[in-house]
């Protein structure tokens, strides 16, 4: 119904919760977060009114970070990156089995931080049996972009792709794939 203890969260209500969590953090709460202080109503609350990242815009502040934060902002990069490129992109919703539609392509991007063991691990690449291609970036431990790899799906038949850092060096099964974007002409 939109409402829970007798009370509407209204678009009001939920900008006068917010604004004492946006005070003190300096940044959007988490969903956790607000839930590990009984605020769970608040939470659902938010999301049934657009979601973290649009109460954020509100407030002009930034979300806490997160993988899945890391992620979204590559594939506005990336969106950026094929527009820029001259291609056709749309973003797809968070529900969409892909995140971007690239010259009618169905595109899914993956990010990974060189880890521990000295490799880049991209997971859940099994789960992308709804997209064309991957479009899997290694990225350096202070943000920036280190390769692109334009992976068509039928190659990626696994549940994790590893690549080791001398891929970005043309060396292994995942090089000739390096900034291969005319495959989406």
């Amino acid at each position: 119904m939109g409402w829970s203890h007798g009370s509407r969260w209204t678009p009001e209500l939920i900008y006068d919760a917010l604004a004492e969590y946006v005070a003190r953090l300096g940044r959007m709460p988490s969903t956790g977060e607000m839930r590990a202080t009984g605020q769970n109503q608040l939470a659902q609350a938010i999301k049934r009114n657009g979601g973290v990242r649009v109460w954020a815009a509100k407030f002009g502040v930034e979300q806490k970070g997160s993988e899945t934060h890391r992620g979204q902002r590559w594939e506005r990069h990336e969106a950026a990156f094929f527009s820029s490129a001259g291609f056709t992109v749309a973003s797809q919703t968070v529900k969409a089995p892909f995140d971007l539609l690239v010259n009618d392509r169905r595109i899914d991007v993956k990010c990974s931080i060189l880890n521990r063991t000295g490799w880049f691990q991209f997971g859940n690449v099994r789960q992308c049996v709804d997209c064309d291609f991957l479009d899997l970036i290694c990225v350096s431990s202070d943000g920036s972009l280190l390769g692109r790899f334009i992976v068509p799906a039928v190659h990626a038949n696994v549940a994790t792709i590893s690549m080791m850092p001398a891929t970005l060096a043309g060396k292994g099964k995942y090089a000739p794939f390096r900034d291969r974007i005319e495959q989406l002409r």
